[in-house]
Formats: structure tokens, sequence, C-alpha cells
């Protein structure tokens, strides 16, 4: 019956024989409304709804339920009961002649024809409604398709004069397919689950409408690139800093809208690979090579501003547009952030939430196992990124998900990987300058450096001032190094403007100004990153200054080491408290002050602790890591007992974890071996007198 009702609305010219006049039907002449009337029509029937109801409601009576309802209602229980009786039939059969082995035979082959039937038969298992309403659903796509067909929908329009009318008429007829299949999908995961219903199905009327025709394809496919693009053209990446301290970026909006309407559509193309990869590569590709280029031209205008804001020379700093170059940098890498997060959520790897771009870790290793980051090099454009992505990241929601993308998915993986390199590339580029240009030049920290070394050897020029207790009585622990007051001033107002974005951005604010969770979570992830960046590439430069790779200091005063300690100790603090703000930990939960410190700077405030040990610690962890080498080493010499070789531990596991338990006994143990070996051999001690130097021997 839909069949010839179908027919008569949309495939005949008129009235015909049927009816009286001949006059020439609207729903059957008017081609560029066409697919709008016939499937609103196929909704009503199925779903049971009248006009402007909502097609998709199916209720439990099944009254008015259209032919969906007539189908769960009256078909399924009928085959249900057919089936159950099929199976009773020949159980009986076989047990009535259970003593016959040529009839148990028959009986058993009987059943197994059954089964057969039943796992192959076009509803894939009768008993299922959602099988059912999957297989009708398919016939309804096929049945519209036909239509569509047989009116010669396409070609018509193709033809059209002018082209550009025809064309727009075509597209709001691949929209009307869209938005049909999207039905048939809701329909199908009302008996199904979601997912298990959009993949029963796989092949909707917009799959058999642009496989039949390839130039509509790349008719639709240029369409949604240049509109795309046109959009992206005009959306500005910046916004007044009056209505929110970060902002989301509009061009980042747009384009997380651009990309989740694309891959929302190129889902509906599963059923064929090489159409879904032909339409993302004409469309996802590009959008997300502009937004690539616009973004990394954005970073390039940022880092150019934070170099003006810095100035030539220390007193020509500009610090409230340092702050203000921060704000832009955080609105750059949310925007990045949640460019990701539309990438990766394509319903063919949906999950219930939705992944946010992790920060890096900030859980800060040893000196010596902690990677050696890559040198900065100057961005790569974009579209070369696009091109050169390799291996995709297994951070992201397409791995969390659990999935494993097939071929078709991977194309959005590359894309998903090159927004991740720029992400990291931005952030890397601004930690870079901030430490490199605005500190390090500009504040005179480059000056600590050099002259750090001459502190630890406990030479003239780098005394070490001893701070006053309540009293007037000296303390072993000196003050912070005069030099570090300037750099510390502007790195104190960087984290705490990174501190105040995230307590404005929890703070409620007026309704149209309140942050979403969504970018709650994308500041406070862009916030997190950043600072972890700016104080991993710091704590490096105070490592490069304690483990000495390149041996400018071969020896080290406890006086020196002390100092080393207290600005060590400073630093990790600091890091320590601002960490704590953006976690939401209570202060009094700050690890700074315990013996096994943790977050950044953590295990190098170990390490100096260790060079700045009291006399009599460092020389019984040498005198015993000494003895243990010694013991592999017959042939050491007694003279070189204030050199620790390494060699012995190096192949000797045993002897290693030995060591290691030394280490953990004295309260060293977050060091690594090698570190403390080269610690030990260069620190110095008192002399020792004859006596204790025989003891020792």
């Amino acid at each position: 019956p839909l069949v010839k009702r179908v027919e008569f609305h949309f495939v005949d010219d008129s009235n015909g024989g049927g009816g009286s006049g001949g006059q020439v039907r609207m729903t059957s002449s008017n081609l560029a409304e066409l697919p709008r009337w016939l499937f609103r029509y196929a909704q009503n029937v199925m779903s049971g709804a009248e006009e402007g109801e909502n097609t998709t409601a199916i209720e439990e009576d099944g009254d008015g339920c259209g032919i969906v309802g007539v189908l769960l209602d009256g078909l399924l229980p009928v085959i249900r009961t057919e089936e159950k009786e099929y199976r009773m039939s020949v159980q009986q059969h076989q047990e009535s002649n259970g003593a016959d082995n040529r009839d148990e035979t028959n009986a058993t082959s009987a059943v197994n024809r059954a089964d057969a039937f039943l796992r192959h038969h076009p509803f894939a298992s009768p008993s299922s409604s959602g099988s059912l309403v999957s297989y009708l659903m398919s016939e309804v796509s096929s049945l519209v398709a036909h239509v569509l067909r047989r009116r010669g929908y396409v070609r018509q329009l193709s033809s059209r004069t002018p082209a550009e009318a025809g064309a727009k008429a075509l597209m709001e007829g691949i929209e009307q397919c869209l938005r049909f299949d999207v039905f048939a999908q809701e329909i199908i995961s009302g008996e199904l689950d979601q997912r298990t219903g959009m993949n029963c199905f796989k092949n909707g009327i917009t799959l058999k409408l642009l496989l039949e025709s390839p130039p509509l394809l790349d008719l639709w496919i240029d369409m949604d690139r240049r509109t795309g693009l046109d959009s992206l053209r005009d959306a500005t990446i910046l916004v007044p800093k009056s209505e929110a301290i970060v902002p989301l970026s509009p061009l980042a909006e747009t384009y997380a809208a651009l990309i989740a309407s694309t891959l929302t559509k190129s889902f509906a193309l599963k059923g064929s690979v090489g159409t879904k990869r032909k339409y993302v590569a004409g469309t996802a590709v590009p959008l997300t090579t502009y937004f690539m280029d616009c973004m990394h031209e954005a970073a390039s205008s940022f880092r150019d501003d934070m170099h003006r804001a810095a100035g030539r020379r220390s007193g020509e700093m500009d610090l409230d547009a340092l702050l203000v170059n921060l704000q832009d940098w955080l609105t750059l890498i949310c925007g990045m952030g949640l460019a990701i997060l539309a990438l990766e959520s394509s319903p063919s790897n949906s999950t219930t939430t939705m992944t946010v771009p992790p920060a890096p870790d900030t859980t800060v290793k040893s000196p010596t196992t902690r990677q050696t980051p890559m040198p900065m090099t100057p961005f790569t454009p974009a579209s070369q990124q696009v091109l050169i992505a390799q291996t995709p990241d297994t951070r992201g929601a397409f791995r969390s998900a659990g999935a494993t993308p097939g071929g078709q998915d991977q194309d959005l993986l590359r894309l998903s990987q090159s927004l991740f390199k720029l992400r990291d590339a931005m952030i890397d580029e601004y930690s870079s300058t901030l430490v490199e240009t605005v500190l390090m030049e500009r504040c005179g920290f480059a000056g600590y450096f050099m002259t750090a070394p001459h502190r630890l050897m406990g030479d003239a020029m780098g005394n070490v001032i001893l701070s006053s207790r309540k009293g007037g009585a000296a303390s072993n622990m000196p003050s912070t190094s005069k030099e570090l007051e300037r750099p510390l001033g502007v790195l104190l107002s960087i984290l705490d403007q990174l501190c105040m974005v995230h307590s404005s951005n929890d703070k409620a604010g007026p309704a149209r100004h309140s942050p979403s969770r969504k970018q709650i979570a994308l500041i406070d992830n862009a916030v997190t990153a950043v600072m972890t960046n700016v104080g991993n590439r710091i704590e490096e430069k105070f490592e490069e200054l304690a483990t000495d790779p390149s041996g400018t200091i071969p020896e080290i005063q406890r006086s020196g080491a002390l100092q080393l300690l207290a600005d060590v100790q400073l630093m990790h603090a600091m890091f320590d408290s601002v960490t704590a703000v953006i976690n939401d930990v209570p202060e009094e939960n700050l690890t700074h002050t315990n013996t096994k410190p943790e977050g950044i700077f953590g295990s190098l405030v170990l390490l100096v602790r260790l060079m700045a040990a009291d006399d009599n610690q460092i020389q019984s962890l040498r005198d015993g890591l000494y003895g243990l080498a010694a013991d592999s080493m017959p042939h050491l010499s007694p003279g070189m007992m204030n050199h620790i070789p390494s060699q012995p531990f190096e192949t000797d596991g045993t002897l290693y974890e030995t060591a290691r338990s030394m280490l953990e006994s004295k309260g060293f143990g977050g060091i690594e071996l090698e570190d403390a070996i080269l610690v030990l051999n260069r620190r110095k001690v008192k002399s020792a007198s004859a006596a204790e130097a025989l003891g020792r021997l």
C-alpha cells in the first residue's frame, strides 16, 4: 500500500485514470520541493504523526503509530508465535520418532534448516523489533530513492538555468535526504541502542543518491567547502576583553560548528568508504588547513607583540602589555582545544562525554630520566603539517572511547594529530619566548646562572650571605640570591595572572558571560599547560647547573650548595602554590616541605638537598658507595676513595640495587644513582684528622 500511495502522489503526472479532470498535481510537478514533500510524507506514514508533530514519537499502545506501530504491535507477535509453534512441532515430531534414527536425523535436519532460515532472514532476527524496523527503513529508503530516480530529480535540476538556481535546489534536496537518514536512525535507535542503531542503517537515501550521481557528490563537496571557507574568513580570532577574561575564539567556535556539521554529514556516507573519504578530503581537510594557517599567523603576531612588550632593555619592559599578551595566547590555546574536541567528536567514535585535550604531565621525573625536549624550530605552515602528520597520537576521544578506527577514520586522526602538534607548538613558543627572551635576557636571569658556578665553588665573587634569625643569630640557610629579584618579580606576575584566570573562570557571572563546563575545562587545561611548560623550562636550567654535564664546576662547597638550595626551594614553593590554586588543593596539602617533594622542581629539590647535606652524611654515603664499588673492583686504589666509579653499578644489577637501597635509607631514594655519584664526587668536605683518615682506610 505504501508503494502505491507514493507512486500515486509523487510519480504519476496527473490524477489519470483514478481521478477526474486530469489535473497536474503539485507533488508530482514541483521538482525543487519534491524531496521535502516526499520525505515528510514517508516520515508521517512511518510514525503515524500528523503534520507538525514529532515524527519519531512512537507510542506504546500502537494507536495511530503508522506502519512502525503496525509492524511492532501486529506483525512481530505473529512472527514470534509462528516461530515458537514451529519449533515445538519439530521437537514433538522428534520425540515421537526418537527410536527411529532415520526420523531423528530428519527432525534434526529440519531444526537446522529452520535455524538457518531464521538466521539468514532479511530481518536478521525476526523476534527482534530493532531488526524489523531496520529492515523496514532500509526498504523505505530504496522506495524514495526509486521515486527520485523515476522523476529524474538530479538530471533535470542539473540542467536548469541559471545553474546557481539548480545547484541551490540540489543542495536543499541533499539536506532533506540527510534529515530523512537522521529520522531513520532515530526510529531504529528507539528499538536498539544508539550505536547499534546507527550501524544497522548504513545505506541511507543520501548515500544512494550520491552513488547514483557522482557529479552531485562533487557539487556537494564544492559547495560545502566554499561556504565553510567563507564563514571562517568572516570570523575574528579575538573578541573584546571586556566580555570575558579568556573568551573562546570566534574563529575556533566557527570551525568547531563547521567541522561538527561536516563529520555528521560524512557519517551518512559510512556505507561507502571511498565516498566518505572523498567527502572528508574535500571538506574537512581544507577547512582544517585554513583554520590552522589562521591560528599560526595569529601566534606569530602574538609572539611579535610579546617581544615588543619585553622591550630592548629591562627598563623598557611593559608588564601590563605582557599580561594582556598572555590572555591572547590563552585564547588561542583554548581555541585549539575546542577545535580538537570538535574534530574528535565524530559520530562514528561518539562517547557519552567529550575528552578535553590533555595538558602536559605535571609529574616531574628525575633529571636523568626526563627526556630532553626537542629544540625550538620555526612554526611549520599548517598546510604542511597536515601533509607530514604521521602516526596518530594515542590521546583524545578516538582512543579513550576504546574504538579501533578503520581506514576511513585515519584521515580524521591525522587532522587531529596536526591540531595537537600546532597546539603544543603554541605552548612551547610562548614558554620559550617568556623564559629565553623576557626572563633570561631582559630581566637578567642569565646573569644568575653565570655567577652561580662561582657560588657553588665558593669563589670570592660568589659570597653567600646567611640570613639572620630572630635575635640576630645567623641561620644555616642563606637568603635568596639578589639576582633572582627582577626575574622572579616578572614571573610571579605571570603566575598570578594564570591564577586569576583560573579563579575568574570558576566564578559564576551574568548569564551571558558565564562560561560553560566545556569552556571552563578548556581554560583550566590551557592554564595548566602553560604553567607546566614554563616551570619545566626554568627547572631544566637549574638542573643543568646542578648536574653540570659540561664539567665546568669541578667541586662544590657546602655554602654554595646551601645558597642554591634556598633558591630552588623558593622556585619549588612558588610553582607548588600555583599548582595548588589551579587544582583547588588546600594549602596545607602542599608538598614543598616534605622529604619527597613532588611536582615542578620536586626532584631537583631532592638533588640539591644532597649537595647541601652536612659533611658527615656526604662522607658516609661516599664511603659506603666506594666500598660497594671496591668489592667488585679489587684493583681499585685506596687513594681514590674520594672518587666513586660508576662502572660497577652499571654492569652489576645487584650492586646497583644495593646502592639504591643505601640512598633510600639516607632519604635520597628519589635521586638517580648516576646523579648522586656525580654530586658526591664533586662535593668538598672538611679535611679529616690523621686518625679518621687511617680509620677510613
